[in-house]
This record gives structure tokens, sequence and C-alpha cells, in this order.
């Protein structure tokens, strides 16, 4: 893990004269003569330039990419070079509490969300078991804005906790409304009488969240998070710290005790880039962003897999009339082509990492590292781009291979490891995935509302996904949606579904159609104890779909699907040799050495 050196350094190196036949490069290296943006200006239309980066680079704003083309950005150290938004905030031992270390805020201009001491991301305080059960007893009260707490017979110690709640605690609905999702809405102020508590949250989040699109509405808490001092002092959490906004300071609990600072994340964007051509990022690493739209009034309402909503709906039991927007990524690039990253790494991230969408196409992610993200390590496309027509919108022929994405979605569990709209051409081949609450791949939306789409021709083929589904049910470690006409799911190894409950391994969920699943294999099923399904094809929606040549641990499916043929499955019992086609599946998924 890398530490964030506060270096802005960058320098020019103008490319020799060539004949004016032949094109010119124009060379950049960090550090020397300006600043990264620089640099990027100074490249703009020249034709084709190399951007070599040398020292760690600390961003102070987004870097803006736009109509950039012709440039590559190479780290050429041994180890990826670090471009980070994080801002360094030097600690010492807190003079009234001798077990927390204490730092100055005055130069963070965000919300100070996420924090890390020597590369280890420390968590927010959570609230007592006792005080979650306030917001869901039967004497408290909801509304579209506030929860009213009945606090005649309740302890003094309680109320008091309450009451002294600041802006932003925020309320997180695991599992709630739907088992796959999780939502988040902040407090924005509590008032107290005699006889009641009234936590006002913000809105228009809690009103969306009790009335979500699909019949998901919830107002149910499992947890409470940034609840203040008295809970980090008390959390069983070595690495956690509290923020005291209105004084400007932190208070950090580390398991580090020689650490001299904390890394705060202070952007939101690292890098953003709009009608992108031809550019290359190279032996970089992306780290230190955040993500604080769960604290903004609109808050974190999320339908699936990273889909958000903005506001209430008028029939939150029906799905049609929402409009639904993937959660961003830190680093995200719009109508761009040919846009390659190789041997990256993205860490230490407070949203998605990174982000393709409005007519993406010929984009490359290969052999880079994704771990220690907030939210999905990639999203491909978006979920309201069914029908368009124009192919200069549609994300198409995208590759995503030879990656290593692990402990992404730590904060917004309901994300997965790779999260793809609506898109055509694309292919996800030998990654390895795993350390998931919900699900490996996703790919497609809509449930067959807008049928037929554009979608189509996609490839998912030998990746290695395991231990998924750790947390959040009705997932799976490939989990399709809606018809994706001569797509496959080809040669891949799923092995260590979580208990989750609901969904299954290999799951073509509603109204998918027109897949070949084939040559795959399911192993080691005891490892979930609950609703344990090798294949989920689970109603009738589903349908014209082969799976064939599929080698499995368990007899456990379900095939209520139309159409849906299955031909040569293997069930291998406990102690018996996998066949020799199943092996050669195995040591070919994954990345290639």
């Amino acid at each position: 893990m890398h530490t964030t050196i506060t270096i802005v350094l960058l320098s020019v190196i103008l490319g020799l004269s060539l004949p004016a036949s032949k094109a010119q490069t124009q060379l950049c290296s960090v550090p020397g003569d300006a600043d990264l943006q620089a640099c990027v200006e100074k490249l703009r239309g020249s034709g084709r330039g190399v951007i070599e980066i040398t020292a760690e680079v600390q961003l102070t704003e987004a870097l803006n990419l736009d109509n950039l083309s012709n440039v590559d950005f190479v780290g050429t150290q041994d180890a990826p070079v670090v471009i980070s938004g994080g801002v360094r905030i030097p600690l010492s031992p807190c003079s009234n509490f001798q077990d927390l270390l204490c730092g100055d805020l005055s130069s963070i201009k965000g919300l100070a969300r996420h924090l890390y001491v020597d590369g280890v991301r420390h968590s927010r305080p959570k609230a007592s078991a006792n005080i979650v059960a306030l917001f869901t007893a039967e004497s408290t009260t909801v509304s579209t804005s506030s929860y009213t707490i009945d606090i005649k017979e309740l302890d003094s110690r309680l109320v008091k906790t309450v009451a002294s709640w600041s802006e932003n605690v925020e309320m997180v609905y695991t599992g709630q409304g739907s088992p796959w999702s999780e939502s988040r809405c902040a407090v924005s102020s509590v008032d107290a009488t005699e006889s009641t508590l009234t936590v006002n949250m913000k809105t228009p989040c809690f009103d969306t969240l009790q009335n979500k699109p699909c019949g998901q509405s919830t107002s149910t808490p499992v947890t409470i998070e940034n609840t203040g001092l008295a809970d980090l002092l008390s959390s069983d959490d070595e690495n956690s710290f509290w923020v005291d906004a209105k004084n400007s300071r932190v208070y950090v609990k580390t398991s580090t005790s020689q650490s001299s600072f904390a890394v705060i994340p202070d952007l939101e964007t690292l890098v953003f880039g709009s009608n992108v051509r031809s550019i290359t990022f190279k032996n970089l690493s992306f780290e230190h962003a955040t993500y604080n739209q769960a604290t903004s009034p609109a808050g974190f309402i999320e339908q699936q897999s990273g889909a958000l909503v903005y506001e209430p709906v008028t029939n939150s039991s029906c799905c049609d009339d929402t409009t639904w927007l993937p959660m961003p990524s830190n680093v995200r690039f719009t109508d761009s082509s040919s846009v390659k990253f190789s041997g990256c790494e993205f860490r230490a991230l407070g949203a998605g990492a990174l982000q393709f969408d409005g007519g993406a196409r010929n984009n490359e992610v290969t052999d880079s590292l994704f771990e220690d993200i907030s939210g999905t390590a990639i999203q491909l496309g978006e979920y309201n781009t069914a029908n368009i027509t124009d192919k200069s919108l549609q994300v198409t022929s995208n590759t995503i291979s030879d990656n290593v994405i692990r402990n992404v979605a730590n904060e917004y569990h309901g994300t997965c490891g790779v999260q793809v709209g609506y898109s055509a051409y694309t292919e996800i081949s030998h990654n390895e995935i795993y350390d998931l609450p919900y699900s490996g791949v996703s790919i497609g939306w809509g449930w067959g509302r807008s049928d037929p789409s554009y979608a189509s021709n996609n490839v998912i083929s030998n990746n290695k996904i395991h231990d998924f589904k750790l947390l959040l049910g009705d997932g799976g470690g490939i989990y399709a949606l809606s018809a994706q006409p001569n797509s496959t799911v080809d040669g891949n190894w799923l092995f260590n579904m979580g208990a989750g409950a609901g969904g299954g391994a290999y799951y073509p969920d509603q109204s998918s159609a027109y897949w070949t699943i084939s040559n795959n294999v399911f192993s080691n099923a005891s490892f979930c104890s609950d609703d344990c399904e090798w294949l989920h094809v689970w109603q009738d929606s589903i349908h014209d779909i082969d799976i064939v040549n599929s080698y499995v641990d368990t007899t456990t499916y379900e095939n209520n699907g139309i159409d849906v043929t299955m031909e040569n499955t293997v069930v291998v019992e406990e102690g018996q040799d996998w066949p020799y086609e199943a092996k050669d599946i195995m040591d070919n998924a994954g990345v290639r050495q």
C-alpha cells in the first residue's frame, strides 16, 4: 500500500523535431517543469504525446481530460506511481483522550468521510444495538421526513445519546426493502420535548426510501454510522475515527501506534474525460478519493447493483416510471473510445473505481489491480439506454480482462465486482474476482421491460470468481438481466458462494434470454449454508438459454424457464476426482500469467 507524499511536480521534455511528413511526439516527465494539468494542456492537440510520471502526484482538483486524444500517461518506476486525491493530516495524542490520536482538519474542503493510516482504511463509529432498536420499535412513528420516538419510559442515557446527534449521522438500510440492496440516508437534526425525540432526516432521501420503485420501500435501519465520540471510545474496532465537524478536528483510534499522520481523501473525482480518444494509462496507481452523496439531501437510494434512485415515485409498486443512474466512480470517462488502462492499480477509493458510459467503445482495462474500493471496481454502461439506436451513443466493444478485483464494495455493499448496464460486444475474461458482499459480475438491466434492446454479443469467459455473496442475498457469481442475444458464459470457475439467501452461482434473472452457458464449474458448494443453488432460473420469463457441460458438486439447482435446456451436467460427489474437462476449466480460469 502506498502512502501519499504531497508533490505536485512535472517537467516537460520536448521531443526531437521530425520531418513534416512524420508525426511529432512530445514528451512530458514528472517531476520538472509544470503541474499535471498544465502538462495535459501543453500536449492537447499536439498530434502525439507521452507523459512520463516518475514521482507521486497529489491532485488538488480533478484532472480534466476533456477532448484529449493521442496521449499516453506512463509511470516509470518499478511499482505503479501514485496519483492521489488525499491530504496528509498530522496526528498527535489527544490532550483529553490519551488512547486516541487527534488531527486538525482546517485544510480539508470536504466532509472527511474516509480516513487511512498506513494504508489501512478506518471505519466510522456505529450506534449500539439498543439505539438502533429505537427506530424499529412499534411506538416509533415514521413520516416521509422523520422518526418520532416515544421517550417517556426510555433510559435517559439513550435519550441523551440520540439528542446529542449532529448532522450527518447516517442510517444504513442493509438488505431492507430488498435483500440485495443497501440504501443510506442522513440525519439533518434532532428535536427534543419532554415526551418525544424527533429525528429529522434529510429529504428527498428519506421520502424516496419509503417510496422506492418495484415495491422495495423501507424505513428500517440495520446500523447507524458516524454517531459520535462516545461510540468511538467504546468501539471494538481498533481502526476507527470520528470527525468533530464543528471544531474541524478528527479523533482516530488506530492499531498503528507509531503513525504520525493520516491520509484523508478530499476529492470525489480524480480523473474525468469527455470525448477522449486513444489515450493510455500504464503503471499508475489511483488512490485516495471520496464520495459524499450518502450525506446529501438526495442520499444513497439503491435499487440494485449501484443503480440509484434520486426522487420518490408516485407508485412504489411499479418499476416503469424511474430514471436509474449508476453510482459514480472516482475515475470516469464518457463518450470516449480507445482508452486503455494496463498494469494500473486502483485502491483506497470511496466511490466506484473506474467508469465508462455515454457511448463508450473500444476501451480496455487489462492486467490491473482493484482493491479496497467502497463501490464497484468497474462500471460499464448505463441503465436507461436500452433503446438507443444511434450507435455512437451505444456502449460497445469494451474489454475487461486479466485483472485482479478483490475487497471491493466494502462500504456500499449492494454493488458488484463488475457492473454492466446495457452493452454490446462486451468481453469480461480471465479476471479473478473475490471477497465480495454481493455479486461478482452483473450484466444487463430492465427485467425485460425494454426488450428488445441493443444488448447483445456479450462474452463472460474464463473468470475465476469466488468468495461472493458474503453478506447480501439474491445475487450470483455471474448475474444477468433481460435478453442479450448471442451472448455467452463460458469457461468460468465459481466457488465459495456465501450464505446470503436467494440467487445462485450462475443466475440469469428475470427475462434473461438467448444466452449459451457452457463449460463452467461450480465447486465447494458446502461453503454455502443456505439456499445454495449452482443454477438459479426461477421463473418462466427466463427463456431460450442453453446450459451445456456444467461441472458442479451439488445437485441443488432451479430451472423454471421456458426452453431453457440443460445438457451434460456432471455432479462430482464428495471424495471423487473432478473430470479432466473440469480441471482444464479451473486451470485456465483467472488471470493469465
